[in-house]
């Protein structure tokens, strides 16, 4: 689990994010004001918004990510394992 602040978009719509990441699993942004959350979405090449009820967890897997708080379960929407063909 990582968690690193940067941008996304370009020219003059730069927006603050933070990015968690869960190992190869899992990619999350989240504003700096916490209001919106996005997943990677590998299949459609996109960020993907999810609801409000992830702004939370999502704040608090950033905060054990940069040790500022101690391991606990998050509620994250993870994607299922892709069968291999």
């Amino acid at each position: 689990i990582e968690a690193y602040d940067g941008f996304l978009g370009g020219g003059s719509e730069n927006l603050s994010v933070a990015f968690l990441r869960i190992g190869r699993v899992a990619l999350i942004y989240q504003t700096l004001d916490q209001k919106e959350v996005a997943i990677w979405n590998r299949q459609s090449g996109d960020w993907e918004l999810l609801s409000g009820e992830y702004n939370s967890p999502v704040a608090q897997g950033v905060r054990i990510a940069r040790k500022l708080a101690v391991a606990d379960l998050l509620k994250l929407p993870i994607p299922a394992p892709e069968r291999l063909q």
